[in-house]
């Protein structure tokens, strides 16, 4: 685990000059020993609230279940590869629905006001320690 973020964190700071201190691990992991690897490396762990792309469901009932899920400082998941055109058909629409209901989509460091030692996941925002 710590030789992939250490990996990951060299990626993005050489393309974007910024060294990220926000990751979520694969399968919202919070074992122990990663959890311990990202605090390390001034790390702040991030989970989502709700997700079900993955899922073997229409995109017409993904977009319910993600309709359903909106409330105040709600984390989705939605995977952002080529193939999965069910979360591409509706999420220009879905983005349109969240602002009429008054919600305002925010970088998750902004809507947690996070610093380094903290994680979230759908617990809520801990302290690393």
């Amino acid at each position: 685990m710590e030789k992939e973020l250490l990996r990951g964190g060299n990626i993005i700071k050489a393309a974007t000059g910024v060294e990220p201190f926000l990751v979520r691990f694969p399968y919202g992991y919070l074992k122990p020993d990663a959890v311990e690897a990202a605090k390390r490396h001034d790390c702040c762990v991030i989970n989502w609230s709700f997700g079900c792309d993955w899922k073997k469901i229409t995109a017409g009932e993904m977009h319910d279940k993600y309709k359903k899920a909106i409330k105040n400082g709600a984390i989705f998941l939605m995977h952002d590869l080529h193939e999965n055109k069910k979360v591409l058909s509706f999420l220009s629409d879905f983005i349109d629905e969240i602002k009429q209901m008054g919600y305002e989509i925010v970088p998750v460091s902004e809507l947690l006001n996070l610093k380094q030692d903290r994680y979230f996941d759908s617990g809520g925002l801990k302290n690393l320690e």
